[in-house]
């Protein structure tokens, strides 16, 4: 897939406009070794959307370079356990499969990809009569008997068809 190992792979919902965090397993293996750099990829992208190097400092004191689409949203926590890469403000454009890659210092990389699923939650409804009309407030007067018909439109992710007694 991308030509190293993959650790394993996992799926994350999230809301848009929310929070969400990705996790990446950057323990070293055993034998002394270390973690020289942390790197996030989203889709396929060859640029790392996310950077930690630790190559010239410790891993507590190593240069975090998160990419320009995610600046200011995103975190790489080292205390959490596993290590999470936060995102907040999620974009619906923040969807897609983000692979992180742990560069060690003697051992093997380490790949573990996680896709991302942004729900977008449904905006304000607008109530049609059945001309069309948008209706600012309460539907006019209607005879006792006479047929109603409503029509609530709502932009989101899903499809609910829902209709009510016609008597």
């Amino acid at each position: 897939m991308h030509g190293l190992p993959l650790q394993k792979i996992e799926t994350v919902i999230a809301v848009e406009g929310g929070k969400t965090e990705l996790q990446c397993d950057i323990t070293p293996p055993p034998g002394g070794d270390e973690v020289a750099l942390v790197l996030w990829y989203k889709d396929e992208s060859t640029t790392p959307l996310y950077s930690l190097d630790s190559r010239r400092r410790g891993l507590y004191q190593a240069k975090h370079a998160p990419g320009q689409e995610i600046a200011g949203r995103a975190f790489l926590d080292m205390t959490a356990r596993p290590t999470l890469l936060r995102l907040d403000r999620l974009k619906a454009e923040d969807e897609g499969e983000y692979r992180c890659r742990v560069d060690f210092k003697i051992a093997r990389s380490r790949n573990s990809i996680v896709i991302l699923e942004i729900i977008i939650p449904p905006k304000k409804p607008v109530i049609k009569d059945n001309d069309g009309e948008v209706l600012q407030r309460v539907s006019p007067a209607h005879n006792l008997g006479s047929r109603l018909v409503l029509i609530c439109e709502v932009e989101g992710d899903y499809f609910i068809s829902v209709r009510g007694n016609e008597g």
